[in-house]
Formats: structure tokens, sequence, C-alpha cells
């Protein structure tokens, strides 16, 4: 019999800047990190305790927003949370979307020394005039170099966005980035 575990979404409605691409909500006042945990630890318990559920989630996703900008004790705190308040599967599958221009060696350790065992990274093009174009604040060396750093780290599933028919984009823009996607080997690419 197959079971079907509920998961979790956890939205960071955090960036450094704004995608003019982007309808998710988000706000560039990193000043306000401390108060929306509060809240959401809040949000988390009285969910709980409303769920009155012992029901087994088997996923937490961090989407945003970028939650790759709080630090690895921003994110320990809402897992730690999560653990203790809801029931999760011993082999509970962690995401953290995440965009390159925020990934360096020491942070994607750090992350995944708290149970993620997946990224899912905001690389978009592989077209520096393209990612202008998008107001991204990584370059197409960056996607590179963080897919790179997260396989050194230990990631073994990783997922990549990318975004076609931009402004301006030709059939051989796309295909170009594509081709540089599928050549790192992830495991997931979204379009």
């Amino acid at each position: 019999m197959i079971q079907n575990h509920p998961g979790i979404y956890i939205h960071i409605p955090f960036c450094s800047s704004k995608c003019g691409y982007c309808d998710f909500y988000s706000v560039t006042n990193l000043t306000l990190t401390d108060v929306f945990i509060d809240a959401l630890l809040q949000e988390v318990r009285l969910t709980a305790e409303r769920l009155n559920s012992s029901r087994v989630f088997d996923s937490i996703y961090f989407g945003g927003g970028t939650p790759s900008l709080f630090s690895t004790d921003q994110l320990r705190k809402i897992l730690d949370s999560l653990s203790l308040n809801f029931c999760l599967s011993d082999d509970v599958n962690i995401t953290v979307e995440a965009n390159p221009g925020t990934l360096n060696e020491h942070k994607l350790k750090e992350i995944k020394n708290l149970r993620v065992n997946r990224l899912s990274v905001g690389f978009q093009s592989f077209i520096d005039s393209e990612l202008k174009l998008l107001n991204r604040i990584h370059s197409a060396n960056d996607n590179v170099e963080s897919y790179q750093l997260a396989r050194s780290a230990g990631y073994e599933d990783i997922s990549i966005d990318l975004i076609f028919a931009l402004p301006g984009q030709t059939i051989n823009d796309w295909i170009y980035s594509l081709d540089k996607a599928i050549e790192l080997n992830p495991e997931h690419i979204s379009v």
C-alpha cells in the first residue's frame, strides 16, 4: 500500500534585490529577518496545535524569495521548531532554494550539516546579458562555480531553475543555456 505523506512548505520572503519577473511575495529589507523568524516560529507552533495530528511529514521545502540568504543559525532555528512541533520521517527530504550569488563553500557545507539533502538553485540563464536583464546578483560563471561547490560539499540532489522566452532571447540563446545546464548533469531541471 502506498502511503501519502504531507510536506511542509516554508516561504522565505527575503531577497537581496527584487527580480522583475518574480511574482512571489518578497522584500529586500533584510533587517526584518529576525522579526519574521519569531512570527514564523509562532505560526509553526499554532499550526501544529490546530492540526493536532500524528501524521508523518516526509518533506520540507524552503522556497522564496531567497532562503539561502538566511544564516545557518536562522535555518537551524526553523528546522528545530519544525522537528519539535511536527512528526518528521527519519529520511525527511529537506530542500533549500538558493541563488548562486549567495553561496560559497562554507555556507554550502553548513547548510548540508542541517540535514538539507536537496538544493534548488535559481540559475535562470547561462548568459550574462540575460542575467543582467533579469536583475540577478550572479553571473554565468557563478552558476558553474556554485554547482561544483555544492557537489564538493556532498549534495547528491541538485535542481536547476532556468527561464526561457526572455525578451530578445533567440532559440540559440535558449539552447545554449539548456546545454550548459545539461552538461552539469543535475538530478532535475525546472523550466
